[in-house]
């Protein structure tokens, strides 16, 4: 996937929420998103993401997922936006809404680590993924890569 680029739009805040979006590119050519957002129902960071049909199975919608994750989790992106909206909000969990005929997006959730919870709606799932199972998750697959020469 070296013609992949992902790109941050940076925490943007409207009216009483915030998000995070991220696009991704393929040679110049915006061809999906990943978006955090505050869900004030639920009291956590929901995410919403999308891969154009024509370029879905490459991989994308992982990386977009990835590096969503490892900007709410690791780089803290969304903390001062959930403190700054208030109302009891945290950045330790993440929800996903997945339809149920998409079995490559559930595929995908499970893989990363993201656990069901109960279905949202008679045509999706929701899945939760808290920080510390992202970063145990995180941890074990940095241990598991290959060591280059000189490790």
């Amino acid at each position: 996937m070296e013609n992949l680029r992902i790109i941050s739009s940076g925490v943007k805040y409207e009216f009483d929420t915030a998000s995070l979006t991220l696009r991704a590119d393929m040679f110049q050519t915006p061809v999906g998103y990943a978006k955090a957002h505050i869900d004030k129902w639920q009291k956590c960071v929901a995410i919403d993401t999308a891969v154009l049909p024509e370029c879905r199975n490459q991989g994308i919608a992982s990386s977009l997922l990835e590096t969503l994750l490892e900007k709410v989790f690791v780089d803290g992106e969304m903390d001062e936006a959930c403190q700054r909206i208030g109302t009891g909000i945290e950045t330790n969990r993440v929800v996903l809404s997945i339809g149920l005929s998409n079995i490559p997006s559930r595929k995908i959730a499970t893989k990363m680590g993201f656990k069901e919870m109960e279905p949202d709606s008679h045509d999706s799932m929701e899945y939760s993924l808290t920080k510390e199972d992202y970063l145990n998750n995180r941890k074990k697959s940095q241990s598991k890569s290959p060591k280059t020469l000189g490790d």
